[in-house]
């Protein structure tokens, strides 16, 4: 059950970088828009709803957590390079250096 949820959030957070490339680079851009349909799916008005009741939707659960939707975005990208952003290039070869330079 909870491998499909996965694949399901995978397949969710892909449709998202394909229609909107804005989002490949900004988890924080991802994370928020992935929020806000996932609210209108459940019919919250997230226009007038105060922001007590996101929190207990959050933290009840219903919505997804903000590490498992970048984690999809992690996966999504190492497996489809057509969806990366613009800076995916330059923060592998970062962490490459950096990993480089701790290990000497």
């Amino acid at each position: 059950m909870i491998t499909k949820e996965i694949k399901s959030l995978q397949e969710k957070v892909k449709i998202l970088l394909t229609k909107y490339p804005e989002m490949r680079d900004s988890d924080k851009l991802l994370v928020t828009n992935f929020w806000y349909f996932e609210l209108r799916k459940l019919g919250i008005d997230v226009e007038t709803k105060p922001i007590a009741e996101f929190f207990a939707v959050y933290q009840s659960g219903v919505i997804a957590n903000a590490d498992l939707i970048t984690r999809a975005r992690r996966k999504v990208q190492e497996e489809n390079p057509d969806l990366r952003g613009d800076s995916w290039e330059e923060r592998h070869k970062e962490a490459y250096e950096t990993r480089k330079s701790i290990n000497k």
